[in-house]
């Protein structure tokens, strides 16, 4: 093998290398990726969590509008003796009122808890606009390097042409030297 064809093998092995130790360094961002969706997993589960305890508020809530509704359907019955309960209504009425004080401070809680959801919502979009970006950022990187990927692999088949054009060469001046010496009996036929 001659000197320039050792020094482009040399070439082709040490862009190899390249190539290799770029795709151990994007499959590192891969598993950084993988790591952050991981996290995001959790918090969608953490969200589902919290949504199942809004969901558990909302039927509580339900129940005591049940109940409100059996104590009214109870004062509606009753109603014909207003005269003889009216004071036994009066304080009825007044547990509803603190009841529904109870409903409407709860309601206010539950508004903050969906304005502190809207708030991570987001946030949460703001980080998949960033995961999107270094997403489009390594594909961009990944068409680059499988176009780079492309052209050295005709470089490859290129000096591979040319190394058995090389061959093909020397075995042809090989033949035709033997021939000469063979002519010149400098050795057996």
């Amino acid at each position: 093998m001659d000197h320039e064809s050792r020094e482009m093998f040399e070439k082709i092995i040490g862009s190899l290398e390249k190539i290799d130790s770029r795709f151990e360094e994007m499959d590192r961002k891969f598993e950084k990726i993988d790591y952050r969706f991981d996290a995001i997993d959790r918090q969608f589960e953490e969200m589902d969590k919290k949504f199942e305890a809004i969901d558990c508020r909302f039927e509580a809530i339900d129940r005591r509008f049940e109940e409100i509704d059996r104590r009214f359907e109870a004062i509606d019955r009753r109603f014909e003796e207003i005269d003889r309960r009216f004071e036994e209504i009066d304080r009825r009425f007044e547990a509803v009122d603190c009841r529904f004080e109870e409903i409407d401070r709860r309601f206010e809680a539950m508004d903050h808890q969906f304005e502190a959801m809207d708030r991570r919502f987001e946030a949460m979009d703001h980080r998949f606009e960033k995961i999107e970006n270094r997403l489009e950022v390594i594909e961009l990187k990944q068409d680059r390097t499988a176009k780079k990927l492309d052209d050295l692999q005709l470089d490859v088949k290129i000096a591979e042409k040319g190394i058995r054009q090389d061959i093909h060469k020397l075995q042809d001046e090989m033949e035709t030297v033997i021939e000469v010496l063979k002519q010149n009996e400098m050795i057996p036929q």
